[in-house]
């Protein structure tokens, strides 16, 4: 919805993020501009939810509401009870993601990383060698991928930070690919 916030209209954009609020006591012309974007942020809410999430929307005050009601609810931050179960699933799901044999290896880390960055964003900082663990632990069993666990583990700094381990892993796996379209 950002995206299209920010294609449709800048101003939309910064309203909807919050950046721009009404002023106390707004003149005619300035409350009429933002009656607008409320509207237009209504609209571009509305067209993206399904109709039980928008009844529910409905009961807000106006489209700056609408959004930060969709923002805390889905990046689990409405409240600390809320931010602390989010934490656990994303943690849990960090934990148990694990890379199918034949799968696709660059997208099972990109889940990996999105996950993470989520954990972020709910205020759950992980720390790199943990990360660097899950992600070499998630990934099949075979020569090169072990040949990975075995560099993490003697503190290699080819593969000190989540980024390296990455690239390492998606390199490994389009040698496997390679070797698998040579037998």
């Amino acid at each position: 919805m950002e995206i299209a916030a920010r294609k449709k209209d800048a101003d939309l954009y910064t309203t909807m993020k919050g950046d721009k609020t009404l002023e106390e006591n707004p003149i005619t012309i300035q409350k009429r501009v933002w009656d607008g974007h409320q509207l237009g942020l209504q609209e571009l809410i509305f067209s993206s939810v399904g109709i039980d999430m928008g009844q529910q929307l409905m009961e807000l005050e106006d489209g700056s509401a609408m959004w930060k009601y969709l923002c805390e609810r889905f990046e689990g931050t409405a409240n600390e009870k809320t931010r602390a179960m989010t934490k656990r699933q994303l943690y849990a799901q960090l934990e148990a993601a694990r890379c199918k044999q034949n799968g696709s290896v660059e997208g099972h880390l990109n889940y990996m990383c999105r996950l993470h960055t989520r954990l972020k964003t709910v205020g759950m900082t992980l720390d790199d060698a943990v990360f660097r663990g899950m992600l070499v632990s998630s990934l099949p069993s075979n020569e090169r991928f072990d040949r990975l666990r075995g560099y993490i583990d003697t503190g290699m700094s080819s593969v000190d930070t989540p980024d390296k381990v990455v690239a390492m892993a998606i390199t490994f796996d389009k040698a496997n690919k390679a070797d698998h379209q040579l037998q």
